[in-house]
């Protein structure tokens, strides 16, 4: 199994393991970004999700497997049965919360900051342009 299939099938997995047990509403500020965007002055109430998080653990854990079914298998079970394994999968399913959230969401793009749990800016990570960006919004209407 490459590492696509098998990301897909692990994102899938979480997804509906996360999605089960339901996500709660915050009014909290959230940047959801990638690595091609660059934070710089978030404030420190802000919470931060990079959606490239996910493909970069999975790729680096099960970034060897071999193009044969059988033998990626075993590999893939020897990665899971290691003593760093427990680590690893309690960072990956941190990172597919950030996945989840955006989803639940509906954000369509990222940078993204969402602002009192309802307002989307896109094309910025810079929280004070997002809330000025905000406020021109809410007063223009």
């Amino acid at each position: 199994m490459s590492v696509s299939n098998l990301s897909k099938v692990l994102t899938l997995t979480f997804l509906m393991l996360f999605t089960s047990q339901g996500i709660a509403e915050t009014k909290e500020t959230i940047i959801f970004t990638n690595n091609n965007n660059l934070l710089l002055g978030t404030p420190t109430n802000t919470v931060i999700y990079n959606l490239d998080d996910p493909e970069r653990l999975i790729s680096n854990a099960f970034s060897s497997l071999p193009s044969d079914r059988k033998t990626a298998e075993k590999h893939s079970q020897k990665v899971m049965s290691s003593k760093n394994w427990q680590q690893q999968d309690a960072a990956l399913r941190e990172s597919f919360k950030g996945v989840i959230k955006a989803w639940s969401l509906g954000i369509e793009k990222v940078p993204a900051i969402v602002m009192e749990g309802r307002f989307v800016v896109y094309g910025t990570t810079n929280v004070e342009l997002a809330g000025e960006k905000l406020k021109q919004f809410q007063g223009g209407h």
